[in-house]
């Protein structure tokens, strides 16, 4: 089985398409697992007509300090081998869950991660994510890699603590800090690309990545100071 989960804030508006691409996934045997931040807006009332399928699970335990939480909340509740994270304003293609899982099947595999396309919403227009392959280094990942590109084993993220708070004070490239402790903490394993456009990114004014720009413009948030964390 494998565990998805969904952390959300005030996004009613947007949430329903997140769901909808997880409940047409070719591959069934799922948990998904919609970790509610406190949300003040409709977001209950959206999901819940959806909690009539038992595979889905709706968790509100109030506002967390950090987003890292929020996810680390549903890892502590999965219970699938294999665990990945979509979020809030994104949306799979069908075969997603399928194609990562296949090559999970190969006991040497800790994480496999698949191509994106980043739809702006503002201009209209759609990118491919050029496909960067690993090589033995997230270095060339930072900016192409995103969660929801990802799958790991389950009981590797557990043991390597998760989401880091203390690493990633402000949230940003907690994917890649995961992804090098997995990795770190198991060197005879390896990270496989697949080859496909399956993660479908929603770039608008209020998604992480324009949060992030716009705390760069401003000189809040400077990313070299961030990985000395």
């Amino acid at each position: 089985m494998i565990t998805i989960i969904t952390s959300t804030y005030n996004r009613s508006y947007l949430i329903s398409k997140a769901i909808e691409s997880v409940l047409q996934q070719t591959y069934k045997d799922f948990e998904y697992l919609i970790i509610d931040d406190g949300s003040t807006d409709k977001t209950r009332k959206v999901v819940k007509k959806y909690l009539v399928d038992p595979r889905i699970h709706y968790v509100n335990e109030g506002k967390q300090e950090y987003y890292t939480h929020v996810r680390n909340i549903g890892v502590k509740r999965a219970t699938g081998r294999l665990i990945c994270f979509l979020d809030d304003d994104n949306w799979w293609e069908p075969t997603f869950l399928e194609d990562h899982e296949r090559v999970h099947r190969q006991k040497d595999v800790a994480v496999t991660y698949s191509g994106r396309i980043v739809h702006f919403v503002d201009k209209g227009v759609s990118e491919k994510v050029p496909l960067v392959k690993y090589m033995g280094t997230t270095d060339a990942l930072n900016g192409v890699l995103d969660v929801g590109d990802l799958m790991f084993k389950t009981a590797l993220v557990k043991e390597v603590g998760m989401f880091s708070k203390e690493k990633d004070m402000i949230g940003y490239c907690s994917d890649l800090r995961l992804v090098d402790a997995v990795l770190e903490a198991h060197p005879e394993m390896k990270m496989v690309l697949i080859p496909k456009f399956l993660h479908n990114y929603r770039a608008h004014s209020g998604s992480m990545t324009q949060r992030k720009l716009a705390d760069r413009a401003k000189g809040i948030f400077r990313e070299e100071e961030q990985w000395k964390l």
